[in-house]
């Protein structure tokens, strides 16, 4: 594991290098994983897209190439076989049904054509182990939801239904004295996340 501050982090990923562990690490690397996924009013479980990992808007091809890489170092050649890159999907039945057991599915007030209930997913309590497996999952959620505001480090989720809420708990763990700021007077609500103390991060 190679642990790394977060402003280095940025640097990093804007000449496009990456480090990764070896795949001996892979409950981090999964953590990294779910900690990139989205939570706009949750997450989906839609019958109709059973396979999916998650979507990626165009400009996200960098995050979609992280994933890739983690993929491939973390799982059996089979799995990173199966995997499917979309224009803007990951779709894989394995990491689908691995990652959608990290949350606790309800039924939600969208259906598709046919009647079918769109489940709506919320993280589950205590899925973290240890201080690897959290801070794994905020670099995650740093790298895709992350930027810097003027002296102080933001992670920012729209309509956020649970992960913006664990990164503030899990960065209050860590000593970083989060501010957790919540935008109801706009569309689509902001979950603002604030921090100031540098708290070291890894890439995997």
């Amino acid at each position: 594991m190679k642990i790394i501050y977060i402003f280095i982090l940025i640097f990093l990923l804007k000449l496009g290098f990456y480090a990764f562990s070896q795949t001996d690490k892979k409950s981090q690397n999964e953590f990294l994983i779910l900690g990139t996924l989205q939570d706009y009013m949750g997450r989906k479980l839609d019958p109709r897209f059973e396979n999916l990992l998650d979507r990626y808007d165009p400009s996200e091809d960098t995050m979609k190439s992280i994933i890739d890489s983690l993929v491939k170092i973390t799982y059996p050649k089979e799995v990173y076989q199966d995997m499917e890159m979309g224009v803007n999907t990951i779709l894989s039945t394995f990491l689908a049904n691995r990652f959608n057991a990290f949350y606790h599915f309800n039924k939600g007030h969208s259906y598709t054509p046919n009647g079918g209930n769109i489940l709506i997913g919320k993280l589950k309590d205590d899925i973290m182990r240890n201080e690897k497996e959290k801070l794994a999952f905020l670099t995650g959620a740093f790298l895709r939801f992350g930027s810097i505001r003027d002296s102080a480090y933001c992670i920012s989720i729209a309509n956020s239904i649970s992960k913006a809420k664990v990164c503030y708990t899990l960065l209050k763990e860590l000593g970083c004295k989060p501010y957790y700021n919540i935008r109801r007077n706009y569309i689509p609500v902001g979950h603002d996340v604030f921090f100031i103390q540098l708290q070291k991060f890894y890439l995997i």
